[in-house]
C-alpha cells in the first residue's frame, strides 16, 4: 500500500512538472502570438488549476508559468496559495496584491518570506487585517509613510513601536515607556 501511494505521488509530481512546462510553452507561444491565446490553452490551465488533489496544484503553484500562478493564488486550499508564494514569479506585482490580501495570514507570512513587496503592495499590507503581518512589518525598514500608517495602529503595542521607530529616524531619542 505504501508504494501505491509512493507511486501515485511521483506521477502526481510528474504530472505537475509537464503541466508547469506546457504553461511555460503555451507562454512562449502567446508572445509570438502577440499575447492571444488559444482556446486550447485556456482549457489546459483551467484543467491543471481545477486539478482535484491539492498537493498536485501545490507543485504546479511552485513550478508553474505566471498565469497558472495568478489562477492559483485564489485557489480554496491554504497550502496552494502558501505554495504560490514560493514561485520565481513572485516578483509580479500583481500575484504579489492577490496574495497580500488573502484572508489568511499564513499565506500573507509565506508571501513576506519570500519578497520585500513593493510599495502599493505594502501600502496593502500596513492596513492589513492581520495584526501578526502589521506587527511583523513594523520592524522591517518600511518608508516614513508607512510606519507613519502603524503609528496609528488599532493595536497599542504596534502603534507604540512604530511611533518610537518614527522618532528614532528622525535623529531624536525616543521617550522611556513608563513601566
Amino acid at each position: 500500500m505504501d508504494q501505491d501511494i509512493i507511486t501515485q505521488q511521483t506521477r502526481d509530481e510528474h504530472l505537475a512538472t509537464a503541466l508547469a512546462d506546457l504553461g511555460r510553452s503555451m507562454a512562449r507561444r502567446s508572445e509570438t502570438d502577440e499575447g492571444i491565446e488559444h482556446e486550447w490553452a485556456e482549457r489546459a490551465i483551467e484543467l491543471a488549476i481545477n486539478h482535484p488533489d491539492p498537493f498536485l496544484r501545490s507543485k504546479l503553484a511552485q513550478i508553474g508559468s505566471l498565469r497558472q500562478v495568478k489562477a492559483l493564488a485564489e485557489d480554496a486550499h491554504t497550502g496552494v496559495r502558501v505554495s504560490c508564494a514560493d514561485n520565481k514569479f513572485i516578483i509580479d506585482e500583481s500575484l504579489q496584491m492577490v496574495l497580500a490580501a488573502d484572508d489568511d495570514a499564513v499565506v500573507v507570512h509565506a508571501l513576506l518570506d519570500a519578497v520585500t513587496p513593493y510599495m502599493p503592495v505594502a501600502r496593502l499590507l500596513v492596513v492589513s487585517p492581520h495584526r501578526s503581518v502589521r506587527f511583523r512589518l513594523v520592524f522591517q525598514n518600511l518608508a516614513a509613510e508607512l510606519l507613519e500608517v502603524l503609528a496609528d495602529d488599532s493595536d497599542r503595542r504596534i502603534s507604540e513601536v512604530a511611533h518610537q521607530r518614527l522618532v528614532v529616524r528622525k535623529g531624536q531619542v525616543a521617550p522611556r515607556s513608563k513601566s
